[in-house]
């Protein structure tokens, strides 16, 4: 939006807001919203976050560790916003079966995903834009 303005007040002229777009960025995150896609449609984020609920024997605690382990993994390596899309519907199902509170749990993942996110280059626009 603020390109376009400048482009419209002349400060900035079309081809130079071109010349700013990381074209190598915008590829790398379409092509790895198109991989979750497949990710998601095969189950395998259903699968990790119901599992991780099991192995701890739906003990709050350990479901709040493992889902932030689960989220932060997932993180780094996709990326960390279509991550937390992808697990937070499951935890909302999770801890409505338990009946408590999914507000600690989200906040956990959202935190987990960041830092997971930094890990790698290609968990966080940020990274991916440093390293190309």
């Amino acid at each position: 939006m603020a390109a376009a303005l400048m482009i419209v007040g002349g400060v900035l002229t079309q081809e130079a807001a071109v010349q700013g777009v990381d074209f190598n960025t915008i590829g790398l995150l379409t092509g790895m919203m198109i991989i979750v896609g497949i990710t998601r449609d095969s189950g395998v984020f259903q699968y990790l976050a119901i599992r991780s609920a099991k192995v701890v024997k739906a003990d709050p605690w350990g479901i709040l560790v493992m889902l932030m382990l689960v989220t932060a993994l997932l993180s780094a390596l996709l990326d960390n916003v279509t991550t937390v899309l992808l697990v937070a519907p499951i935890t909302l199902l999770i801890t409505d079966t338990l009946k408590i509170s999914a507000y600690p749990y989200l906040f956990a993942e959202i935190f987990a995903s960041n830092i997971g996110g930094t890990a790698t280059l290609i968990g966080d626009p940020p990274n991916i834009m440093i390293g190309s």
